[in-house]
């Protein structure tokens, strides 16, 4: 996915989440929105600087898998990113809840994370990097995409990376690119609610039931290896 391409639909997830909110968390919209979107887009930047985009850690930040992984192992890797992510910013915001004031708060710690996972939801329906296969109402994902020459070179009927991601996020606005806006809105939810919850065992236990929850919906997959 291009940058304006990530821009695009994390702008449009956050203002449809800020949408659904009760008025009293209605400040949670410009606290974090421009924030969770720089980092959305940095995630990219900051690959291209340390060089993560070529290493073999780096796949799980684009959803994409490195040379000598399993489609599993790039699901697995980068599912936990998402949730580690969605995680993290939820526990930050949960801080600022606790002490009931953005006095001296500091947006990064939330839109950091979440604008990384976003970043990463983001690719997994982008057809470079991931295979979606349209089954009912659901976008399944049923390969995972090595980032490689072969797959950065146009050959057959392969485009070649950069012309799919490219025509992805021209047309972010197509069904594909309306579920990655639902992914990313959803998300956001499941960081909010689960902030809420008073005790940590209450957190714990809320953010696994959605997270489960949130997989089956958004990153059901149907990979043969």
């Amino acid at each position: 996915m291009k940058l304006f391409g990530h821009e695009a639909l994390s702008r449009e997830a956050l203002a449809q989440f800020i949408e659904g909110l009760p008025p009293n968390l209605k400040f949670l919209g410009p606290l974090l929105t421009e924030y969770t979107v720089h980092h959305a887009l940095n995630r990219d930047v900051l690959d291209v600087i340390t060089a993560g985009h070529w290493r073999s850690g780096g796949q799980k930040h684009h959803f994409m898998r490195a040379d000598g992984q399993s489609e599993r192992q790039a699901y697995e890797l980068g599912k936990r990113w998402v949730a580690s992510n969605g995680k993290e910013a939820a526990v930050s915001l949960r801080k600022l809840f606790k002490a009931g004031s953005t006095r001296n708060f500091n947006q990064n710690f939330v839109a950091g994370p979440l604008g990384y996972a976003f970043h990463a939801l983001q690719d997994s329906y982008a057809p470079a990097h991931v295979t979606r296969t349209k089954r009912g109402m659901d976008f399944i994902i049923t390969r995972i995409h090595v980032y490689d020459e072969k797959n950065k070179t146009a050959h057959g009927s392969w485009p070649g990376h950069d012309a799919l991601d490219q025509k992805a996020s021209v047309n972010w606005r197509n069904p594909l690119g309306q579920e990655a806006v639902a992914a990313c809105r959803e998300l956001a939810k499941i960081v909010v609610v689960s902030a809420l919850e008073k005790t940590d065992t209450g957190f714990e236990r809320r953010w696994t039931s959605l997270w489960q929850t949130f997989v089956s919906v958004f990153l059901l997959e149907r990979l043969s290896v």
